[in-house]
């Protein structure tokens, strides 16, 4: 608001109420009536009635989830020359439904499927990567001094 306070004479609660009538979203009255009270400061009632009449006809036939609250509107001021058009909300955006028609994603492709290996085949592949036979594995395998050695060096856990 400019703060500018003029005298426009006493505040009628029937004005309220016909703007209240006038004003196309009935959310919060309680809120509204204050700002009202204050707009009157600035403005006569049948200014900011006219302009919540042209408010009213702009955003007629939208969704309400479009128009302002009064309190919103009571103090934007439209009603001032210089104060800027007071438009509809943008329209929320719908929430992306999938599309039954498309295609669901393709199913993760995995590498081929690896064969199992026999427990001699894995004891072999372990030995090889290990530096040994399995032989000398096979000898070993009881020896715990060896499987200590193996441990500490991180070969085995």
């Amino acid at each position: 608001m400019t703060g500018e306070s003029l005298d426009l004479g006493p505040l009628d609660i029937d004005e309220f109420v016909e703007f209240w009538a006038v004003y196309p979203r009935h959310k919060d009255r309680a809120r509204a009536e204050v700002s009202y009270r204050r707009a009157r400061r600035v403005a006569s009632a049948e200014v900011i009635l006219e302009a919540a009449r042209r408010y009213a006809a702009g955003v007629a036939g939208k969704p309400v989830s479009q128009t302002r609250w009064a309190v919103e509107f009571l103090r934007a001021e439209p009603w001032r020359s210089d104060a800027a058009p007071l438009t509809p909300r943008p329209d929320p955006s719908p929430r992306r439904r999938r599309d039954p028609s498309k295609a669901r994603r393709a199913p993760h492709r995995t590498s081929p499927a690896r064969p199992v290996k026999s427990v001699d085949e894995q004891k072999a592949d372990w030995c090889r990567r290990h530096g040994i036979t399995v032989e000398e594995y096979e000898a070993r395998k009881d020896d715990r001094e060896w499987i200590e050695l193996l441990k500490r060096r991180g070969i085995v856990a």
